[in-house]
């Protein structure tokens, strides 16, 4: 580091010591729908997110804001196939309600 002249740091911490707190900001991300529990996982809805008048989603940089083709580099595909899947079961939803009401 003294090579790069880069200074030592003050403290050094783990992430291991703040899992309550990673967990917590988890839980609230997806408590304010912007992310959604699947198969163990945890996922971003990056459209969602991006939707909010609060909020914007840039990959990897803030210029990238209103970038879909950055976007879709990395994270189009499979926010295409979840995009599909969830209009396939909200129309399975709603076609399973009709029924239950008849």
């Amino acid at each position: 580091m003294q090579a790069l002249n880069i200074e030592d740091p003050d403290c050094l911490t783990r992430v291991s010591e703040y899992v309550p707190e990673i967990v917590t900001f988890v839980e609230k991300i997806i408590e304010h729908g912007y992310a959604y529990e699947s198969n163990g996982s945890v996922y971003f809805k990056v459209d969602h997110f991006d939707s909010s008048s609060n909020h914007y989603y840039a990959k990897l940089v803030p210029e990238a804001v209103g970038n879909r083709e950055a976007l879709a580099e990395g994270e189009g595909y499979l926010l295409s196939v979840y995009i599909k899947r969830l209009k396939l079961l909200n129309y399975l939803n709603k076609k399973i309600s009709k029924l239950n009401v008849i």
